[in-house]
């Protein structure tokens, strides 16, 4: 079942490399949707989005309220380095909200519907130092997109200062859009696009973790959880991969702060896959370890070719893919036969402690309980008969609990 089930997993993970495949045609266009809170995962989308496209033309469908200054400073340098054509779009119902709005303006063109919204981008709390840069960033971007001496930097400027806020229809009066689109086809023939073929890129399940990971209380959350279940392993349980499972939780929270790239997001998955395949040759026959260590493998191997759109998934990656599951099988069975060997029965507490001599350390009769030292620790006791002396001899003839049944050892 469990070969079953990394079958599976193997394959929908090679139908996701084949499914990023590219359009051969000459004339496509792209489209992406940034339709929701702008986080580490959808900077990275976006970031993605805009290699798999260069150098075609690229539509951006904006519906956002805002989201985290560090994520937006990424994708509007992503946006400004981009060598082709790159429009943003705001829908019929749409918004850009705060950050929303710089991304409008670092587009080459700025289309809206008539019942959109763009602006209100001040951020919060409104510090005196936080608005000043922010107001600065914006008209950086406005003159860049207009010019020093336009009127439009100085609307552009009050989205900040004064939370200025535009309907789509006065945002195409007053010049901050290039045009209205109700419809797609709208933006497609004002840029003569209609012949092209329209390509969607669609985030996926790494973007919408990302995304997760990126909120600051689940980033904090996932490393008071690591945290926890390392301690648990260390003073409690002994060794069950809790501290791998510990130390991947607090490794994607410091990640989620952004502190870490996503590199070493990557190795700390493929390092905690490896350990848990040498935990199943220390511990064999659990299985579970090397299950876990294969598919921490497999993700990490996934999430590397993930993150380089120019190398696509070969054959050869296939067929090495393949040869690191059959290693890790072949190790996971020879531990389970390993440990069908080593497995011995365990005598139970009370098997190991009965006929154990020992001495009582008070008083101990039937019907009043005392203490006996029996195998170097302190039990508590009852006497099977008579009453037992303290520093008379004993010998354990039962346990019931963690009681143990007592007799004295008579000369």
């Amino acid at each position: 079942m469990k070969r079953l089930i990394l079958a599976v997993i193997l394959l929908l993970v090679s139908s996701q490399f084949l499914s990023a495949r590219g359009s051969n045609s000459d004339k496509v266009v792209y489209i992406a949707e940034l339709k929701d809170v702008i986080d580490r995962g959808v900077a990275d989308y976006i970031k993605r989005s805009l290699q798999v496209a260069e150098p075609n033309p690229v539509i951006l469908i904006l519906d956002t309220q805002g989201g985290y200054l560090t994520p937006l400073g990424d994708i509007i340098r992503a946006l400004k380095e981009y060598p082709g054509l790159l429009i943003v779009w705001i829908p019929s119902g749409g918004k850009a909200g705060s950050a929303g709005v710089f991304i409008a303006l670092a587009a080459d063109k700025l289309y809206v519907s008539k019942s959109a919204v763009i602006g209100a981008a001040q951020p919060r709390p409104a510090d005196p130092k936080v608005v000043n840069f922010t107001a600065a960033w914006i008209k950086a971007l406005a003159e860049d997109k207009f010019s020093s001496e336009d009127p439009r930097v100085t609307i552009s400027e009050e989205f900040v200062t004064k939370n200025r806020a535009l309907t789509g229809e006065e945002a195409i009066k007053l010049g901050i859009a290039d045009g209205r689109a109700e419809y797609l086809k709208d933006i497609l023939e004002s840029e003569g696009l209609i012949e092209y073929e329209v390509l969607e890129l669609k985030p996926g399940f790494i973007e919408e973790f990302l995304s997760l990971v990126g909120d600051p209380t689940i980033a904090v959350f996932l490393i008071v959880i690591g945290v926890l279940a390392i301690y648990i392993e260390v003073a409690i349980t002994g060794f069950q991969g809790l501290v791998v499972v510990g130390f991947l939780s607090i490794t994607a929270g410091i990640y989620g702060l952004g502190m870490l790239g996503l590199n070493i997001l990557i190795l700390a998955i493929l390092l905690a896959g490896v350990i848990f395949l040498v935990a199943e040759l220390v511990y064999p026959g659990l299985q579970v370890f090397g299950v876990l260590g294969i598919l921490l493998m497999i993700i990490a191997i996934y999430t590397a070719y993930w993150q380089q759109p120019y190398i696509d998934f070969t054959p050869y990656s296939m067929v090495m893919i393949i040869l690191l599951v059959f290693v890790s099988t072949v190790l996971i069975y020879s531990g389970l036969e390993v440990g069908k060997i080593l497995k011995l029965p365990t005598p139970s507490l009370r098997e190991s402690l009965i006929g154990k001599r020992g001495i009582a350390k008070t008083m101990v009769t039937p019907r009043r309980r005392g203490v006996v030292l029996v195998e170097g620790e302190e039990w508590t006791a009852y006497s099977i008969d008579e009453d037992i002396h303290e520093d008379e001899e004993i010998v354990v003839v039962d346990m019931k609990g963690l009681t143990l049944i007592v007799r004295k050892i008579s000369e």
